[in-house]
């Protein structure tokens, strides 16, 4: 069943009339902006706010490292393993590496706010990880096909250091731009919608080139390409675009003591985390698939625990649903990209897409379609509660999922639809649209669950952690792939292809719908989600209330900070302290 707040064409009520009027202002507004003479005022009104050197620096690092550089590695690891010559099981572990500085954002962030390197708690860490980045770029372009497909882990750890960069860059301007923003209200939305504008160009221009070049040229060229974006990020850095105070002498290049003592229990689950992230990596390149999955459970069970024993109960709830949710989607990444792009000989009758249309128009629509999620989720989803939210997208992912079962049991062509129409239909349209629409209450929900004074670290760690049930999903996949029987080189075999769609990608998920009603609030976005006296609970419980501001902008009084209502208590749905 809908939503009640999800409008009808018949519905006569005020509020029906209100959600409807405010789609038609969404669709108006939408237009209006399209207005090159808006759009300019936009760009104006963002330099006068943040700066041109800042907002320069933004453009660096989000049209350059998190959009294009982020999308060319993300897409190219396909050709490039193919090229290679190296199986799905192979693939699916150079994945999983290569997505782990993403679950070790906590640790990042606790870092850079307690260590200021040479002066500077942000500058010099991203000096260094460009480089690393830089590093990769140049050494994947340079080693030959030859002497790489003898050297997977090498491979793995190039991609790890890549990716490492640009976690690290994303985190730490982040950081900067939540700082400003809570210096200047009135920019309110600003900085974000310019930043997501600027990645998703960054990932059209990515999509739209990475699958002609690797298929006419190669794909280690792709890597060329993505160097210099990498690199790029040092001399806007250097030249100090990013606002940041040089810290006293006397604290540099050293710990804040004090502050990790104070906030221990934060830094304790950024460094449990990061090793897990590290250990899932390890255990990837290095063990079997039967390994995989009893150290993915493992640390699933450790990271659980430590997160209801470190964190209050309200953020451990949350954090431990975005976990769940996102463990729970196994990715089979290997066994379905192999399975899209097989050639004739190795699944006869398959689909057999080509590179161009599987990582370039596919990719292209993907991009396109994420940006109509984020509308429909401003223009309709916004007056659902979070339990709604969650519960419903999961739902359609799951629904949207089924394409591919289609696909691989050939009912699309007994119709008469064909391959490419039915996979752009399914996986990159729908799914695509459906997953931006179960990203975004995640942003908002992880930011109304930060506590004051502890903003940047918090974020850090909650984010970190729902890109750690994604590294956990990824090591359960390389099971699932091996326990399915598998095969993309050699003698092929996708016999058990669909049972692990139906398993991975449907039955497993849908066990996460449940955990909204146990673990997550009865509020909609526009709503606190701690009254005065649990933030105060939470400040004691993490040991900030006589720390120092971690952004160095000081936080307003509790009190100031409930502007909106709490959540209604529905303990028969959801444990009291919702």
């Amino acid at each position: 069943t809908l939503p009640s707040t999800l409008p009808s064409p018949l519905d006569d009520t005020q509020e029906g009339k209100n959600q409807v009027g405010g789609c038609r202002a969404g669709l108006i507004g939408m237009v209006k902006g399209m207005d090159p003479r808006s759009l300019m005022g936009y760009l104006r009104r963002v330099v006068d706010s943040f700066g041109l050197h800042f907002t320069l620096y933004m453009v660096s690092t989000y049209f350059f490292v998190k959009g294009a550089m982020y999308q060319y590695f993300y897409v190219v690891q396909l050709p490039y393993f193919k090229q290679l010559g190296l199986d799905a099981l192979a693939y699916q572990a150079n994945y999983t590496v290569s997505f782990a500085p993403w679950a070790m954002k906590g640790l990042i962030g606790a870092l850079s706010d307690s260590f200021p390197l040479f002066g500077y708690h942000k500058r010099h860490y991203i000096t260094i990880t460009t480089l690393f980045g830089t590093a990769a770029c140049v050494a994947l372009a340079l080693l030959p096909l030859e002497t790489a497909r003898l050297m997977p882990p090498v491979i793995a750890l190039l991609f790890f250091f890549a990716h490492l960069q640009m976690s690290s860059t994303d985190l730490l301007v982040e950081g900067k731009y939540a700082e400003l923003m809570v210096k200047k209200p009135e920019t309110k939305g600003d900085a974000v919608t310019f930043v997501w504008s600027v990645i998703t160009l960054g990932m059209l221009v990515a999509s739209a080139t990475v699958g002609i070049v690797s298929e006419r040229l190669s794909a280690r060229f792709v890597f060329w390409i993505c160097a210099p974006m990498a690199f790029q990020l040092i001399v806007p850095t250097l030249m100090g675009y990013l606002p940041e105070e040089r810290v006293p002498k006397e604290d540099n290049n050293r710990f804040k003591c004090e502050k990790i003592r104070h906030q221990w229990k934060f830094f304790s689950l950024a460094c449990v985390m990061a090793a897990c992230a590290l250990g899932v990596a390890f255990v990837s390149v290095f063990t079997s698939p039967t390994v995989q999955l009893v150290y993915a459970l493992g640390i699933s069970t450790v990271l659980v625990s430590a997160s209801f024993y470190l964190l209050p109960r309200v953020l451990a709830s949350c954090n431990v649903y975005m976990f769940l949710s996102t463990a729970l989607y196994i990715q089979v990444t290997g066994a379905v990209d192999y399975f899209y792009t097989a050639e004739a000989d190795c699944l006869p009758g398959g689909p057999g897409f080509d590179m161009v249309f599987y990582t370039t128009w596919s990719n292209v629509a993907g991009v396109v379609c994420q940006g109509i999620g984020v509308w429909f989720f401003q223009v309709v989803m916004i007056n659902w509660t979070f339990r709604q939210m969650f519960w419903i997208t999961t739902a359609i992912k799951c629904v949207a999922a089924l394409v591919d079962i289609v696909i691989a049991e050939r009912w699309n062509i007994m119709i008469g639809l064909p391959d490419m129409a039915t996979y752009l239909i399914g996986s990159a349209i729908i799914f695509r649209i459906t997953e931006m629409m179960d990203f975004m209450p995640s942003v908002i929900l992880i930011s109304k669950l930060c506590p004051p004074r502890m903003e940047a670290t918090a974020y850090a760690i909650l984010a970190g952690f729902a890109n750690m049930g994604q590294a956990v999903s990824r090591g359960v996949g390389a099971f699932m792939i091996k326990g399915f029987g598998v095969q993309t080189e050699g003698e092929c075999n996708f016999e058990g292809y669909s049972m692990m769609l139906l398993v991975c990608q449907f039955l497993l998920p849908l066990l996460s719908i449940p955990f909204t009603w146990l673990l997550l609030p009865n509020a909609k976005a526009d709503q606190s989600l701690l009254n005065a006296d649990q933030l105060r609970e939470t400040e004691a419980a993490m040991g900030i209330a006589d720390s120092e501001d971690s952004t160095g902008t000081g936080s307003p009084d509790i009190e100031k900070r409930q502007t909106q209502p709490a959540a209604d208590d529905d303990s028969s749905a959801a444990p009291p302290y919702l």
